[in-house]
């Protein structure tokens, strides 16, 4: 994670799950229940004297025009079609309204479609709107669908580049197509892939630790180890 995004506000909050998070679903579901079970449920907002705009019905909507509604047990496992859409929908508002680094959104635009950063143009999906903090949202409907689009990313920059969403946007000579083209690519790729993938990572590093830990003094070879009994 880049520690100069949003360094005035929206601070990037790094999620509870340890370093190993993106390979462990039994933690990422344990955290998701926990975050839901107090949440609000959807209410009309019309009810409350809140239209909907079109730009923000357009951003929600599923391509059978309905609204997207993740189940918690779905977003566990990572629901790919839900997901791969946000992710697609993200690429497609990065090349309409613009791509930025350093902060979610254009704070000197006065548009509700502002430029937007990687993860930024992800919560414009999700929420609807430009919002401080989206992966603080806790209780907003679009919560769960933008915690699992940014986990999916996540694990695919992790494979694929060895970053994540923030370090991946804000990196020096980055440009908007590499953005979107790791938007798209992401959304074809099944949680199951990288996920065992990332396993794989993760068993070969502890095994280059292990190796690596024979190797310097005070391991296996130093004195009274491998070497001193072969004297």
């Amino acid at each position: 994670m880049n520690s100069t995004h949003e360094t005035d506000h929206n601070p990037a909050q790094p999620r509870p799950f340890g370093e190993d998070f993106l390979a462990a679903l039994d933690r990422f579901r344990a955290w998701i229940a926990t975050a839901t079970g107090t949440a609000a449920r959807p209410v009309d907002a019309e009810s409350l004297g809140y239209s909907l705009t079109d730009a923000g019905r357009v951003a929600l909507a599923a391509t059978d025009g309905t609204l997207s509604a993740c189940p918690v047990d779905a977003v566990t496992e990572t629901d790919d079609e839900v997901t791969a859409r946000v992710l697609r929908c993200a690429a497609l508002y990065l090349e309409r309204h613009g791509w930025i680094q350093g902060a979610y959104y254009d704070a000197a635009s006065q548009s509700f479609t502002p430029a937007a950063c990687l993860v930024g143009a992800v919560g414009m999906v999700c929420y609807g709107g430009p919002v401080d903090a989206p992966a603080q949202h806790f209780d907003d409907p679009g919560f769960l669908d933008f915690e699992a689009a940014v986990l999916h990313l996540d694990r695919y920059l992790l494979v694929e580049d060895g970053s994540e969403s923030y370090e991946f946007n804000d990196a020096k000579g980055r440009c908007r197509e590499d953005v979107t083209h790791v938007l798209r690519d992401a959304a074809s790729r099944p949680a199951y892939e990288l996920i065992d993938t990332l396993r794989v990572i993760n068993q070969r590093n502890d095994d280059l630790a292990a190796l690596a830990e024979m190797l310097i003094p005070g391991g296996t070879f130093a004195e009274g180890g491998i070497e001193g009994g072969a004297e």
